[in-house]
């Protein structure tokens, strides 16, 4: 996989985890842990793909 595919698929990811927790978010019994876990998962991706995007310009 090129780096560009894989940056392209990390942020795909990372837009889906960005729908998945404003759905739990605006659930009327929203699951902490589950909102806990999400914003985490968004955190490592966005940490990946600046990273990619670090090592791609240098």
């Amino acid at each position: 996989m090129s780096m560009e595919n894989h940056l392209h698929a990390l942020e795909q990811q990372r837009d889906t985890l960005k729908k998945r927790l404003h759905e739990e978010m605006t659930h009327p019994a929203a699951d902490e842990r589950a909102l806990r876990e999400l914003k985490r998962e968004k955190l490592v991706l966005k940490d990946r793909i600046e990273e990619l995007r670090r090592s791609q310009s240098a």
